[in-house]
């Protein structure tokens, strides 16, 4: 019969070591040459020497922007990619893709909330991080047939080292019926933001859809009058009547199998392509871009839709 209250035995096992037989380790001498200064005290340990950061600074690009990029969609299985675009350089054969749209109609993380738009992400894919974003500019804008007006948010002028995404900054998109001078289609897009490297200047851009064809829009720089601050891009007063520089022209596919492949392309230009305006810049056209392809995508670029919707907010 087994004991019901079984003891546990240990046993220790001791080995003893046999004697070192080794001759001693000779006395120290110091060295005749080296300074013997007993007051002199040891460096002192700082420890491994750290690996150096390679971290990038917040809301830098991870690759330079390319002068035209393609934005593709994506067909896989994932229900979650369905609502994302990648943003490739338009003369890589590989079609890596640089940058990543997810496109949100709910409430999503970022800047945007619960208001319908889409996150730009540093990177190929959407668990990237986010590095500006594009939407309505209420929550209520979903619920309201004419209204296109536009919140776009990219990085500050200088982000702090801690900056996250809410650290954005707000900056808005207005729509035009009849603006941008007799050479162009009648439908505008006008935003505002700083330029430069150095000391940076504010100025006011518009995307001018293209009377010939209309398949796109033209990024125009545009020349106000001395003394003219941000106030332009709502009322739109302080404006010569040149037609000003294009610096990026947004195009639509062509074709069938274009149209299904691609979204829209994009290409830089003039100063916009030698990088004179710097990198915010080109973060802003590349952010308002995607926002008229959502807005074309709604049917809310139209001459006729953009008149009835100042009509109905003049009101």
């Amino acid at each position: 019969m087994s004991n019901p209250n079984p003891t546990t035995t240990t046993t220790t096992i001791s080995a003893e070591l046999p004697p070192d037989t080794r001759d001693p380790p000779p006395p120290y001498v110091p060295d005749a040459d080296s300074d013997n200064d007993s007051d002199v005290p040891p460096p002192e340990y700082t420890g491994p020497r750290r690996p150096p950061r390679t971290l990038r600074p917040p809301f830098v690009p991870h690759v330079p922007f390319p002068p035209c990029i393609t934005a593709y969609y994506i067909y896989e299985l994932s229900p979650a990619t369905l609502r994302c675009l990648r943003l490739c350089d338009a003369s890589d054969p590989s079609k890596t893709p640089l940058f990543t749209i997810n496109l949100q109609f709910g409430r999503m993380h970022g800047p945007l909330a619960d208001r319908r738009g889409f996150n730009l992400h540093n990177g190929p894919s959407r668990k990237d991080p986010v590095i500006a974003a594009a939407g309505d500019e209420s929550s209520v804008d979903k619920y309201v047939a004419l209204d296109d007006r536009s919140v776009v948010f990219i990085p500050p002028v200088r982000p702090a080292e801690d900056a996250t995404v809410y650290h954005l900054v707000e900056e808005g998109m207005r729509h035009l019926a009849g603006g941008g001078g007799e050479a162009q289609g009648g439908v505008t897009f006008r935003w505002a933001v700083e330029v430069g490297r150095g000391r940076r200047n504010r100025e006011v851009f518009e995307w001018r859809k293209k009377k010939i064809g209309g398949k796109g829009f033209e990024l125009v720089r545009v020349r106000a009058r001395p003394g003219v601050g941000s106030s332009v891009v709502e009322n739109g007063e302080g404006f010569s009547n040149g037609d000003g520089e294009v610096v990026a022209v947004l195009s639509w596919p062509s074709g069938v199998v274009d149209t299904v492949k691609k979204a829209f392309m994009l290409e830089f230009k003039g100063t916009g392509l030698d990088g004179f305006l710097g990198d915010r810049w080109a973060l802003m056209v590349i952010v308002t871009a995607a926002r008229i392809w959502c807005l074309r995508w709604r049917g809310k670029t139209t001459k006729g839709y953009v008149a009835l919707a100042e009509t109905v907010h003049a009101k």
